[in-house]
Formats: C-alpha cells, structure tokens, sequence
C-alpha cells in the first residue's frame, strides 16, 4: 500500500502518471491512498485570498505567481480521477469537504479562467480529497 499526503497538489500531473507508473511496474497489485488538498494556498497566509482563487488565473498568468517552492498543479477532482483511471487503476472510495458560508460566496463572485468552467461548483471547489485506488494487473 501506497500513502501519501497532502502531496500530489504539488506534483506537475506528467509526473504523477510517472510515478503511479513506476509503482505498478514495481509493486503490481496495490492500494493507494491520496489525501489531496486541491485548494490556493497562499489562502492559508493571505486571508484576502480565498480558497478558489487561483481559479481565476489562465495557466501563463498562474506559472508567474508561483516558485519551484510552492507550485500547485491547480488539478480538480475529475481531473485526479481521469488521470487514474487511465491508467488502470480503480477509485474503490473517494470523499471531500465542500465549502460552506463566505467560502461558498468567495466561489460564487469568481469569475473563472475557461479551464474551469466546464466543471461544477462541487467539483471545483471539493476539497480535502481522499481517494483510496486499487491497482490490479492484468496479464
């Protein structure tokens, strides 16, 4: 079993398929769980900014607010689940918090970056994700 936390928000996604491919080309049958916290976290010390804010920015605006130190790949729910299931690997529980009171109307007064609009409000603002993954190969 794989665990991680708190981590993946960090990753660029190719080298998350990377990673989630090295492990199943090493490990075989496996279970993963993700603790994902896919929100803006320069929130936590600016509290100007709210949660979704980062949602507002198109990627070339996004890549010039950020470090190497503090990259956030800005990937949604669906966007988690996509990535692994295309690699074959099976979402068996998935939870998250979703916002309520001013968080909830931080979101709604956001005009989102194109990026994002195709998503629901459920899935652009699921937070404190988990995703429990099985890998099960297949010969």
């Amino acid at each position: 079993m794989v665990i991680s936390r708190f981590v993946l928000e960090h990753v660029p996604p190719q080298t998350i398929l990377k990673i989630h491919q090295n492990i199943a080309d090493q490990i075989g049958k496996h279970y993963v769980l993700h603790y994902i916290s896919p929100s803006d976290h320069r929130s936590y010390f600016d509290k100007s900014i709210s949660l979704y804010d980062f949602l507002k920015y198109t990627e070339e605006e996004w890549n010039s607010l950020f470090t190497r130190y503090d990259y956030h790949n800005r990937m949604r729910l669906p966007e988690y689940i996509q990535l692994f299931e295309s690699m074959g690997y099976k979402v068996i529980f998935k939870d998250f918090s979703t916002p309520k009171g001013k968080e909830k109307e931080n979101f709604k007064s956001l005009k989102l970056n194109k990026r994002f609009a195709n998503f629901t409000d459920e899935e652009n603002t699921a937070g404190s994700i988990i995703l429990f993954l099985e890998y099960n190969v297949i010969n």
